[in-house]
This record gives structure tokens, C-alpha cells and sequence, in this order.
């Protein structure tokens, strides 16, 4: 007769009191998720084993018991069957404003101003500050001398994908304007697993040692326009890769410019800065008005949309995403929950009460930044 005391025990034992649900041993350092691009048992040498404390949502009860189906499904969208499980563990990218206000005190014993390897932080991309919405972790560290040696063995543990296949959808994350100034050369992400906002690869290659390595691939390795940095290479390896006929590249030990931090970036050769360029709408469009025509991409766009048809959302059904121009990080307008990476305020959204749920979020947020309970 005791025996049903002893399965409640047993029970208690496996319910993970940081999100009150059912949930696998964080022992288990398989990830069941296929979606998973991380090795879960080398995240404690990298300094993120904290990670390894989020849940596994193995199916709709579960996710509906936990404080994160807000979050979850704000991100994705509603979830299907094929759909789960959902294993946060592989999460590497956070929407800031959306985290369950449960969950702040947890987020914020790991979060960090600095870069330090293994922490959560925010996301330094092409924006003159840190975005304060977007968090990542630093799996990879930084470069320990000039041929970066040293990261390249983090990225070799933290990685259990460090490649993907032609025509895959990966998550990723892009902020600043690609189009201010002389404009950028094709448009290049971070690979984000947690956005909730997906590219397409279409026909894609991945090189390791960075774009002048790929350049010399396609150039030859003494094609003068494979040396130097940064535009003039760009603008030889994105003609290369397009007369190849692919659609993207992939960098996974990449150092995005001058930066000290290795990471793994992804850039869509065919995305140029110019007036014939034609992005997937008009601000007016994108809030629901009724704009004559798609807009066409000018130097002067302060967004960090790609071209039109690139991005999707749905984890296993691809799900239509317009990205909003006005913005200055890559978005997914619309939506039940109001879109993703859309900033408080920042209009366009299909649900009135969006807006104060973001807001609600902020106050939180500020609560975490200035170490208040």
C-alpha cells in the first residue's frame, strides 16, 4: 500500500523545481530534440553547465504545466505533434523582454556585462550598443592568439552540428542596417538556435578559417582579390558564390570584423544594397495598410531585413515571417503574440494587448540590469 507514496516520491525527485514541470534528468546529456545543435556533455568545460538546468518540454501537457509556454509558443507559433520536444538546453539566443517573469531571478544569477565564456549576455552584432532584448550565450570565448587555436577547440566541444545541409531551415539573428552608408556586402546572421526566426539556405557551402579561405576556394589561393579585408573581399567571395550558384555560405568558426569573439555566422550571398533591391514590404504594409507596391531597398534603410522570402517561423511547418524595415534588428511582424524582435512601442503588432505585455516584460528586465528582487 505504500507503493503510491514511493511513485510520488520518486516523482518529486524527477520534477525539476526551477520550472515546476516533469522533466528529464539533467543527467541525461543526450539531447532527445533533433533539432539540437549543441553537445550538451561539454557544456560544464565551456562554463555553461547552468544550462543544462533548463527544461526538456517534452510534449503539449508539459508545455502547458510550465511557466515557458508563453514563451515558447510566442516564439514559434502554436506547436504541433512534430513539433516537440522543445529542449531548452539548446537554446543559445533569448528574447530578453519575453522570458517568464519566474524565470528572471534564475536568468539573472548567469547573466554578464562581460564576455566571458560561458556566460549569458547580451548580443553585440553590428549595433553601436548591445541590444538590450537579445541575449546569447558565449560558448566560444575569444581568440587566444592569431590563428585562434583556442577557439577552435571550443567550437569543436560546443558544436554537435558544425554544418548544414542545402536547403535546411536554421534559426538565426541579425541586427544594424545593412543599407546605411556605402551598405553592406550579402546579409550576414548569427546562427541563433531560440529565435524562433528561420533562414533559408537554399544551395549553401560552409568553410572553417573564415571568408578570405572560401574566397581563395572559389579565386584561386594568389587571386589578388582574396587579400586585404573586409568589403573588397566580400564583394569578390559574394560574385564568386553567386556565379557557383548558391545562396548562402556558412562560417563556423567565424570572427565577425575586427572583434575578438569567435561565433558562427551565415550570409546570404545574394542580399545588395541598392535602389533595384526589393525587400518583403513597406513599413505601411507591414503595419496592415495598404501600400502600392513592395518597397525597394535604398542605402538609406535604416532596417535589418533581407530580401523577401528568405526568412520563415515554425519549428517543423514553415510559417510565413514579414520583417518590418523600421526596425533595427531582424523581426517577424504578426502573429498571436504580436511578432518577434519587434520592440515595445514599435507599432505593426495584430494583438493590442502585445504591447503591454512587452512593456510588462521591460519592467522586469530593468528589475534584472539593475540587480533588484
Amino acid at each position: 500500500m505504500f507503493r503510491p507514496l514511493l511513485v510520488v516520491a520518486v516523482l518529486a525527485l524527477l520534477c525539476d523545481g526551477f520550472n515546476g514541470t516533469l522533466s528529464r534528468s539533467h543527467r541525461d546529456l543526450t539531447s532527445p530534440d533533433t533539432r539540437c545543435a549543441l553537445r550538451l556533455d561539454r557544456l560544464a568545460e565551456l562554463g555553461a553547465d547552468w544550462m543544462l538546468q533548463l527544461p526538456v518540454l517534452d510534449n503539449a501537457t508539459v508545455l502547458g504545466a510550465s511557466p515557458w509556454a508563453t514563451y515558447v509558443q510566442g516564439i514559434y507559433g502554436p506547436l504541433s505533434a512534430s513539433d516537440y520536444p522543445v529542449d531548452l538546453r539548446c537554446f543559445i539566443f533569448w528574447w530578453a523582454p519575453r522570458l517568464p517573469s519566474s524565470q528572471i531571478p534564475w536568468f539573472r544569477k548567469h547573466f554578464h556585462l562581460s564576455k566571458g565564456q560561458g556566460n549569458l549576455m547580451h548580443h553585440h552584432g553590428k549595433l553601436r550598443s548591445a541590444n538590450h532584448d537579445a541575449w546569447k550565450v558565449n560558448l566560444y570565448g575569444r581568440r587566444e592568439d592569431a590563428q585562434g587555436s583556442g577557439d577552435d577547440r571550443n567550437h569543436d566541444a560546443a558544436l554537435a552540428r558544425a554544418r548544414f545541409d542545402s536547403h535546411e531551415r536554421v534559426e538565426i539573428y541579425h541586427d544594424g542596417s545593412d543599407c546605411a552608408g556605402r551598405g553592406a556586402v550579402g546579409y550576414w546572421m548569427y546562427f541563433a538556435p531560440g529565435s524562433g526566426i528561420f533562414f533559408d539556405l537554399g544551395r549553401t557551402m560552409t568553410f572553417s578559417g573564415g571568408y578570405k579561405h572560401a574566397c581563395r576556394h572559389f579565386l584561386g589561393a594568389d587571386d589578388q582579390r582574396c587579400r586585404g579585408c573586409c568589403r573588397p573581399v566580400h564583394e569578390a567571395l559574394m560574385s564568386a558564390a553567386r556565379t557557383a550558384g548558391l545562396d548562402s555560405l556558412q562560417f563556423p568558426d567565424s570572427r565577425p570584423g575586427s572583434h575578438e569573439d569567435v561565433t558562427f555566422e551565415i550570409v546570404s550571398v545574394i542580399s545588395r544594397c541598392d535602389a533595384s533591391e526589393r525587400v518583403t514590404c513597406s513599413v505601411e504594409r507591414c503595419c496592415g495598410g495598404q501600400a502600392s507596391g513592395p518597397a525597394h531597398r535604398r542605402r538609406s534603410d535604416a532596417g535589418a531585413c533581407p530580401p523577401a522570402g528568405l526568412l520563415s517561423r515554425g519549428r517543423s511547418a514553415r510559417r510565413p515571417c514579414t520583417c518590418n524595415v523600421s526596425h533595427d534588428t531582424v523581426n517577424c511582424v504578426g502573429g498571436f503574440d504580436g511578432g518577434i524582435g519587434v520592440p515595445a512601442g514599435g507599432g505593426c503588432s495584430a494583438d493590442p494587448a502585445a504591447g503591454a505585455f512587452r512593456h510588462t516584460q521591460n519592467l522586469n528586465l530593468r528589475r534584472l540590469d539593475s540587480g533588484q528582487d
